[in-house]
């Protein structure tokens, strides 16, 4: 009987010992990081790096994926699932869709530099997107929604917070500048892509006003 007690206690000890040898050894494990290729650029995605973490970015829908989705597989499935009409687009196009995106980047950067704080520029951008949408005057920011949104965050959120926002640069002057330079943005990109367009459709319209006046109305 002590016999028996003592083989049970060293099976179950060295059970134990294997379990535990073996729990090690799934702790140490390290996940494995894929390497982005220049060819992945055919699915239509670029190279960001997030985190100091290679991922894949579309250049269509900028959707950001994990680095475990870098493969050409999952890559072509999110091309043949989500862009359908893109899927016998060349090479040259992506890359000039990437160009595109890069560019885009590199101008939010700029516009960023000499502040303090990038949100801060991101909601002046914003705010002044939603002024030109309107189409009320440039000075309605600083006369009505700049000291509405400063009662209702110091109401809801306090003092601090609403203090805030006197960072965020919304003269009349800025909100012009920044709704021309959207505007520029949005035409230089509209041209880019009816150049890279192997077809566009025209259409042309006559109107006359009231003076007997005619104008040519063209539509891309």
């Amino acid at each position: 009987m002590k016999r028996w007690l003592q083989n049970n206690e060293t099976t179950m000890s060295e059970e134990n010992e294997g379990d535990s040898t073996s729990s090690k050894k799934g702790s140490t494990h390290v996940k494995k990081r894929r390497k982005f290729s220049e060819e992945y650029i055919t699915f239509g995605f670029m190279n960001i790096n997030v985190n100091n973490e290679e991922r894949p970015q579309c250049v269509i829908c900028y959707e950001i994926l994990s680095n475990e989705s870098m493969k050409p597989a999952k890559l072509r499935r999110h091309l043949q699932t989500r862009h359908t009409d893109y899927l016998t687009k060349s090479k040259q196009f992506f890359e000039s869709k990437a160009a595109e995106l890069e560019q885009s980047k590199k101008l939010i950067k700029k516009t960023a530099i000499g502040t303090n704080n990038e949100r801060a520029v991101t909601a002046s951008y914003q705010v002044s997107l939603l002024v030109a949408k309107s189409g009320k005057p440039h000075t309605i920011v600083e006369e009505l929604i700049l000291p509405a949104a400063k009662i209702m965050v110091s109401a809801m959120l306090g003092d601090k917070a609403s203090n805030e926002l006197s960072t965020v640069s919304l003269s009349n002057n800025t909100v012009k500048n920044r709704i021309v330079e959207m505007s520029e943005n949005i035409k230089e990109q509209l041209i880019s892509n009816i150049k890279t367009s192997k077809f566009y459709s025209l259409q042309l319209d006559e109107s006359n006003f009231y003076l007997g006046v005619r104008d040519l109305f063209y539509f891309l």
